[in-house]
């Protein structure tokens, strides 16, 4: 047989922790003989040689296919120094790939071969690399503290989380620094102290903040958001209810697209706005300052009114003694007759469906200055023939006594515009009872005109002394 002294052999298939053997065919004048330098392609194998075999067990951090150089010395190249090598051959070489490195296996992986290249498995916020890359002082992160940590492998999946504060992220891509957060949610994020993100989306910032439902937004110091797509932001807020927003300082929006910003300001019905200090339990009501809006799509402004009847605006200077007994406000009223016969007339009223009365309320001992300005057009029935316009103005003052009875006390002259065809209408007002109320009824006269008619109302109360 050919003398042979060298030879490369392929092992591919490995299996961790399965040995597999190839002859390596090494002899001299055909009589086998072992290698005396073994070098392995890469590292992550236990390598073994007879006089007849090369055996190969991968490592767990072994690929599946590697390949074993062998050599036989021979001749001078087998001259030893005295004494020998003795068990110092065969000789083996792993992982030959310039730049081999141990890692901790942890916080960075693999060996820096062809096969295992050194990958970060864990980045930490605030580290620095340690180590010389050697089996005694393998290369690692050592974190300071407080330490972020982002793990793409925890079985909840793609979290960040400070695990030395107490921090806990379990929903999937959630984020929680600080201490003692918490982001269950999905995409949740929760950073500062003791805040709480457990819904989808759900953000919370700052101290002990609160956000519990999707997609809400809690930040500052003890807000809470818990209606879906809610916004709490301040010291102390509350959106409690879906789309709503509270702002500032002890601000509350408890209703669906309520909004509350200031200090203690409350919107408690549906798409309520409430600024300043105000309160506005109206459905879309408004109320600025410290001003109340309690009746629905009322404005108030200013400080201590009270806007408390439906679309009604209110500008207040402080009061006397109540809420709104010193208050200018205005309100739009209207009406219509259908044309059928002469003489038809209509009550003004207010209110989104134009059904409210303007009624004074019993025992409120208040007194009014009023004035009403007018508009009213009548075509024919048929919608045929000129447009009839008439304007009405007035001033006039009436007062509840306290005992439910009102009184029309004065009443200015009206002015009177009119076009020729609209010269026998009138506008009148009154204050009957059942209940009592300032009524302001127009009425067609001698013409069968289709109308309608507009009211600008404005007026100032107040509640005398005692």
């Amino acid at each position: 047989m050919t003398t042979v002294l060298k030879n490369v052999l392929n092992f591919s298939g490995l299996v961790v922790g399965t040995p597999l053997s190839i002859p390596h065919l090494l002899n001299v004048n055909g009589v086998a003989v072992a290698p005396e330098l073994v070098i392995a392609s890469a590292g992550g194998y236990t390598l073994a040689v007879d006089t007849n075999n090369v055996t190969v067990t991968r490592g767990t951090s072994g690929g599946a296919s590697v390949n074993i150089y062998v050599e036989r010395w021979h001749t001078f190249e087998d001259s030893e120094p005295p004494g020998g090598l003795g068990s110092l051959v065969p000789f083996f070489v792993e992982g030959a790939t310039i730049g081999l490195v141990v890692t901790d296996g942890v916080t960075i992986q693999g060996d820096g071969s062809a096969a295992n290249p050194v990958a970060i498995e864990q980045v930490q916020h605030d580290g620095t690399m340690a180590g010389a890359g050697t089996v005694a002082s393998p290369l690692g992160v050592v974190a300071t503290t407080p330490a972020v940590v982002f793990n793409t492998n925890q079985a909840a999946g793609g979290v960040v989380q400070n695990n030395a504060s107490g921090n806990a992220a379990a929903g999937v891509n959630a984020l929680a620094l600080g201490n003692n957060c918490n982001a269950s949610g999905l995409n949740a994020t929760a950073i500062g102290d003791r805040c709480t993100a457990s819904a989808k989306d759900a953000v919370a910032i700052g101290n002990q903040c609160t956000a519990s439902n999707e997609g809400a937004v809690a930040l500052g110091e003890g807000s809470v958001a818990s209606g879906l797509g809610s916004a709490a932001i301040g010291d102390g807020c509350q959106a409690t209810a879906l789309d709503s927003t509270a702002l500032g300082s002890g601000s509350v929006a408890s209703a669906q697209a309520a909004f509350a910003a200031g200090d203690g300001s409350i919107a408690s019905q549906l798409g309520a706005f409430a600024g300043n200090t105000g309160q506005a339990s109206g459905t879309y009501a408004t109320a600025f300052g410290d001003s109340f809006a309690t009746a629905d799509l009322a404005f108030a402004s200013g400080s201590l009114g009270n806007a408390s009847r439906q679309t009604q605006r209110s500008t207040s200077s402080g009061r006397f003694a109540v809420r709104g007994d010193a208050q200018s406000s205005e309100i739009v009223l209207r009406g219509s007759t259908p044309g059928l016969a002469m003489g038809e007339s209509v009550e003004l009223k207010f209110g989104e469906a134009g059904d409210q009365q303007f009624t004074i309320p019993s025992g409120s001992f208040r007194s009014f200055m009023a004035i009403y300005e007018v508009i009213a057009t009548g075509i024919s029935s048929g919608g045929s023939g000129p447009i009839n316009l008439a304007s009405f103005k007035q001033t006039l003052v009436f007062h509840e006594n306290g005992g439910g009875v009102v009184t029309q006390d004065v009443s200015g002259t009206q002015e009177k515009l009119t076009s020729a065809g609209a010269a026998s209408w009138t506008f009148a007002a009154s204050v009957p009872g059942g209940p009592f109320r300032l009524a302001l009824t127009f009425t067609t006269g001698t013409t069968t005109l289709k109308t309608r008619v507009v009211a600008h109302l404005r007026f100032v109360e107040l509640v005398p002394p005692t």
